[in-house]
């Protein structure tokens, strides 16, 4: 069985995961908020990878999850919309920096690409990526 969960129902407090999903689901797909207080927990039910968004620690989930699990994540959708070429640039190297070193990572704009971001800016990311992804 599967569950989706939004993080505001216990993701600040762990107790309540424990008590009321954990012992129920085993499998369990995240929510659009920062969960690193439970990913010990979604780790242990045996899921194959994380996806995170922009506001969860990737460096955290590499280091911690990088080896055995897949980890799809996490450049800034905010920066994607109104960056420059340059802070577009820095965010993709920060991600490259982060996952590219796991052979699960997957790169990949967390909380989806909104329908207003100017296409030069999805287009200069793209190639950002492809260059900065070489291994």
């Amino acid at each position: 069985m599967m569950l989706m969960a939004m993080a505001e129902a216990f993701g600040e407090m762990p107790h309540r995961y424990a008590s009321w999903i954990q012992q129920y689901f085993d499998a369990l797909t995240d929510s659009d908020a920062p969960c690193v207080m439970i990913h010990d927990d979604i780790a242990k039910v045996g899921v194959d990878g994380l996806i995170m968004e922009p506001t969860t620690d990737m460096a955290y989930i590499a280091e911690n999850y990088g080896k055995p699990h897949a980890f799809v994540g996490n450049a800034d959708t905010r920066i994607l919309l109104g960056g420059t070429k340059e802070e577009i640039r820095a965010e993709v190297q920060r991600c490259m920096d982060i996952g590219k070193k796991y052979p699960g990572f997957i790169m990949a704009i967390g909380n989806h690409i909104p329908a207003n971001t100017p296409v030069e800016n999805a287009l200069y990311h793209n190639e950002a990526h492809e260059e900065l992804a070489k291994r």
